[in-house]
């Protein structure tokens, strides 16, 4: 096994091999999409009960009751003024029979939905603050309108879901539109992937009617690329500080790049890797050696070669290898090296 540190640059510049130092190439790409699902929440809508009340005053000074004035009825169910009303104080004489308080009609509107507001004629209801006995209101005719019923819509959840579906699925493609537009020469550090999302676009919000909603995302995927030539290039100079003598390299195995943490335009860098190596032999020189021996001469030679572990002798003379010596022209030996 090896193992080297080395510099990535990612500001425009030129290699440097000698130092350690490899120029990296930004790439960038824009990407959108969009998702739907279905919507999980639930709601209750529906119309509020309206029609016509009658406020009454029984003080000596007149009231005026802004739009919004809550009215409340024996039963807790509240409506609102439809707009503002004046109503005239009570009057009469010194006869009690001539006493008359002010009255006034005008247009409420139930507070809530549903048909619970939709009361009969005969209510009686609270003015604002006021004391019943001073300012009440009674509906004459009946209230009614009020309706509900239970709809599909959005809830958090759904939006949660889909982020967590959509983001991630995004950064993939960034990823793969990445590797598409880096050059044959080059290779992709997927590790330097960074995406920069715009802002979400749902077409509701939580708690909107509806059946379904849909996520719209654009977002720009950043990475580096190092050119794959003075990458090897790097590595195979450190490993051949490290090959002993009578050895070549065979190939690469294992290889890990790991990157540490950004140090401004530089990024600390390190190189794993297995190097699998042959002992340098030549045919020629084996068969110069071993042509005209006793085979267990050679055999011997052929076991003090370096690197070699095993080695087999084949021939086709039917004698005991006793007797056996290998032939003394070249040409009639082959050497085979696995």
């Amino acid at each position: 096994s090896a193992q080297f540190d080395f510099t990535i640059e990612t500001k425009e510049s030129a290699s440097d091999l000698d130092n350690l130092i490899l120029s990296a190439q930004a790439l960038e790409v824009s990407l959108s999409d969009s998702q739907t699902s279905s919507s999980t929440g639930e709601k209750i809508i529906g119309d509020p009960a309206k029609g016509t009340v009658s406020i009454i005053n029984g003080t000596s000074l007149p009231k005026s009751l802004p739009a919004g004035t809550v009215l409340t009825s024996t039963s807790g169910l509240k409506f609102t003024l439809d707009s503002t009303v004046q109503v005239a104080s009570a009057s009469g004489t010194a006869d009690p029979n001539s006493y008359q308080p002010g009255t006034a009609t005008t247009q409420v509107t139930a507070s809530q939905i549903g048909s619970d507001s939709n009361l009969t004629a005969g209510n009686q209801f609270r003015v604002g603050t006021f004391p019943i006995l001073d300012v009440v209101a009674k509906n004459e005719s009946a209230l009614s309108g009020g309706t509900s019923r239970q709809v599909k819509a959005v809830s958090t959840s759904d939006l949660t879901n889909l982020r967590s579906q959509l983001i991630p699925s995004l950064k993939s493609k960034g990823l793969d539109k990445l590797k598409e537009n880096v050059s044959s020469d080059k290779f992709l550090l997927e590790d330097t992937l960074t995406t920069h999302p715009d802002p979400e676009e749902f077409n509701h919000k939580a708690g909107d009617q509806a059946d379904e909603v849909t996520l719209k995302l654009s977002l720009k995927a950043q990475g580096l690329a190092l050119s794959t030539q003075e990458f090897n290039q790097l590595v195979e100079r450190q490993i051949s500080t490290q090959i002993p003598p009578n050895y070549s390299l065979s190939n690469i195995s294992d290889l890990k790049l790991i990157l540490d943490k950004p140090q401004g335009t530089r990024i600390p860098s390190f190189v794993s890797l297995t190097a699998h190596l042959s002992p340098i032999l030549a045919p020629e020189e084996i068969v110069k050696n071993i042509s005209g021996r006793h085979i267990s001469v050679a055999k011997s030679y052929l076991g003090k070669l370096t690197g070699v572990q095993e080695s087999q002798i084949n021939y086709s003379l039917p004698l005991p290898e006793a007797l056996i010596f290998l032939p003394r022209p070249p040409n009639h030996i082959q050497v085979s090296i696995q």
